[in-house]
């Protein structure tokens, strides 16, 4: 088990060589602090299933499982969602 593991973290160094170091905002080693309400409801959210960055704010937004499960079936996509906040939350900026 141990070679296997091995393996597949030798394989991901060998796809990953040559990369470039990100130019974003948000720093890969430190931990972005995570929004405690649910971007769409604005209830208190425990425990959080979906996460997304929020780079003007510096936080990371997030949903709740309820709101997670409401938006993903039928193909819809969660992504789409959190993007859409973001246009309405810089509208409301404006």
């Amino acid at each position: 088990m141990a070679a296997k593991i091995s393996t597949i973290f030798t394989d991901y160094e060998e796809a990953n060589k040559g990369l470039e170091q990100t130019s974003s905002k948000f720093d890969t080693e430190q931990e972005i602090p995570v929004e405690k309400y649910c971007c769409i409801t604005g209830e208190p959210v425990k425990s959080n299933f979906c996460r997304y960055p929020d780079s003007e704010e510096g936080t990371m937004m997030v949903m709740s499982k309820e709101q997670m499960l409401l938006h993903s079936r039928n193909g819809g996509s969660v992504a789409k969602v959190f993007k859409q906040v973001l246009t309405l939350r810089r509208k409301r900026e404006k």
